[in-house]
């Protein structure tokens, strides 16, 4: 399950923690942040009260990293890399169902699931890191995400980008295979795959329709993606058109080989 981390800030401590690569707080739950796991920054103090990101944490959380930081206010830190080029700002108003405690009414601290991903949305053209040989994956993703938006509804709720899309979805949702769409991945690249399934012992398994490949940019596009799965050692399942005639073959049997339960 995705797991999002928010820290704070007010108009006094937001620079020392962009010019540190620094976040920190004075309750001990940065300590859970594991490196790799993605945070955000909230000025609760500023006018707009904006939400940065998306930073990755380069270490785990620890217990006064920099000591002298803040003026030793906030002890629990966690050191964090921007994950694009381009800070993104959003207002707290925007984003304020998915964020916020409705019991206590203040920015939860820690955002999972569903919630997680919905907030991953809002700063979607910039969180995908700069893959660094040739072309920038930002580029090919935020392109892509602009050319194809969501627009085929699922049954089970899902929004997705194309018909093919939509089959593969039915079929799992029919097949009671539990499916994430684009859901962001934890490997340093942070790439978003078409599905995520699990197998049986909760390990992922990603699923990627090749829909255009006779369009050289989605071919380059993609090809970066599967370099980075394969150098992640990621389990991968590759759909083509003439596998969405038979999913009940094509798709079974590789979900099964893989540890995949369906009905």
């Amino acid at each position: 399950m995705l797991t999002t981390y928010i820290f704070e800030c007010n108009d006094k401590t937001e620079g020392e923690c962009f010019e540190r690569n620094l976040f920190g707080a004075k309750a001990k739950w940065p300590l859970d942040v594991t490196t790799g796991d993605l945070c955000f920054l909230f000025n609760y103090y500023g006018q707009e009260k904006l939400i940065y990101g998306v930073f990755k944490a380069t270490s785990k959380g620890q217990f006064n990293i920099v000591p002298e930081a803040w003026g030793g206010l906030y002890p629990y830190q966690v050191r964090v890399q921007p994950c694009s080029q381009e800070r993104i700002a959003v207002p707290r108003s925007n984003i304020q169902a998915i964020i916020t405690d409705p019991q206590t009414g203040r920015v939860r601290n820690k955002v999972t699931g569903t919630s997680a991903e919905e907030l991953l949305q809002y700063f979607a053209g910039g969180y995908i890191l700069d893959y660094k040989t040739g072309q920038k994956m930002e580029s090919f993703e935020e392109d892509f995400r602009r050319k194809y938006p969501r627009q085929y509804h699922c049954s089970d709720g899902h929004d997705v980008r194309s018909l093919s899309e939509q089959v593969i979805d039915e079929w799992l949702a029919a097949h009671q295979v539990y499916h994430e769409y684009e859901r962001l991945t934890n490997i340093a690249e942070h790439l978003v795959p078409d599905f995520t399934v699990y197998t049986t012992d909760k390990r992922p398994v990603f699923i990627e329709f090749l829909g255009m490949l006779d369009d050289p940019n989605y071919k380059q596009r993609y090809l970066r993606k599967r370099e980075i799965y394969l150098k992640n050692g990621c389990t991968l399942i590759e759909l083509n058109k003439q596998d969405l005639q038979n999913l009940d073959f094509c798709l079974l049997s590789k979900l099964r080989a893989h540890g995949v339960k369906t009905a």
